[in-house]
């Protein structure tokens, strides 16, 4: 994994293998990021993504094997339980031009990722759970 920070922007390239999830954790952890915004191209060639069934309030999981275009990479960081979480929705593409997405599990790097996180300074967002609905939502800070 390679970083590199401008100020409130925080650029990370994973390398083939990485986990994609774990790898943003650790760079968000390293570089202080409470609050931000990312998203990113590459590859995956493993990936395990979910929807959400409100109606059980449980993710139904999907693992899929082989090579795909990450396509679109778009979330969140926030804060539980004084670490940082992300919130990453993810659109992956096949060689037939065929798209899956959702939320995304974990993913293994199959070449490369380039991922760019807009960090908002000096603020923390954080998630707390909502019983009704049976998630981590995210709450802004207080002004």
């Amino acid at each position: 994994m390679q970083t590199n920070r401008n100020n409130n922007m925080l650029t990370v390239v994973l390398d083939k293998g990485e986990p994609v999830v774990a790898s943003l954790v650790s760079a968000c952890k390293e570089q202080g990021v409470r609050a931000g915004s990312l998203t990113g191209l590459g590859a995956v060639n493993s990936a395990e993504i979910a929807y959400y069934d409100l109606s059980k309030k449980e993710y139904l999981n999907k693992h899929f094997e082989g090579d795909r275009e990450v396509v679109s990479l778009v979330g969140n960081v926030a804060v539980v339980d004084d670490e940082p979480f992300l919130h990453v929705h993810i659109a992956l593409g096949d060689r037939e031009m065929q798209i899956v997405g959702g939320h995304l599990v974990e993913a293994t790097v199959a070449v490369t990722l380039e991922v760019s996180i807009q960090i908002i300074p000096d603020t923390t967002s954080e998630r707390t759970l909502d019983d009704s609905i049976g998630l981590k939502l995210l709450q802004l800070p207080k002004e």
